[in-house]
């Protein structure tokens, strides 16, 4: 089998090297393709979560722009509407974990700036305590 094979090959060597190099220019452009493929997949899933984040983040500023009012009519504190804001997010967010903790990693940064720092460091473990039981690294960190 191998000594017709190596006669058919000497016998018909542009035929053979053709075929040779036109199986390694077809194997390459499949590589090609499916690293181009998980690229694309890649690159789709990014911008999904961009738009995600950018909706959680619209409901949150929404909540912090709004009239909200208290149980008795009157308006809430900046800190009481950026508490509500984090449960809004909590809610209408639920199934997304990594999005919840970075929206109450932001929402602490505005308890910081109005100084209440134990509000925020509440936030804040509230946050990681959501993103270590998710098992999210990057939103941990």
């Amino acid at each position: 089998m191998a000594y017709r094979a190596g006669k058919f090959a000497r016998r018909n060597r542009a035929g053979v090297a053709a075929t040779l190099v036109t199986t390694a220019a077809l194997v390459g452009a499949t590589v090609f393709s499916a690293s181009q493929a998980s690229e694309a997949q890649r690159q789709r899933d990014a911008a999904l979560q961009e738009v995600q984040r950018q909706r959680a983040m619209v409901e949150m500023q929404t909540v912090l722009a709004g009239d909200s009012r208290d149980g008795e009519g009157r308006q809430l504190s900046p800190a009481q509407r950026i508490e509500l804001a984090g449960q809004v997010l909590s809610l209408q967010f639920a199934g997304q974990p990594w999005l919840i903790a970075e929206g109450l990693a932001e929402l602490s940064s505005k308890l910081y700036e109005l100084g209440h720092r134990e509000a925020e460091r509440a936030m804040l473990s509230r946050a990681g305590a959501i993103a270590h039981s998710a098992g999210l690294p990057m939103q941990l960190a």
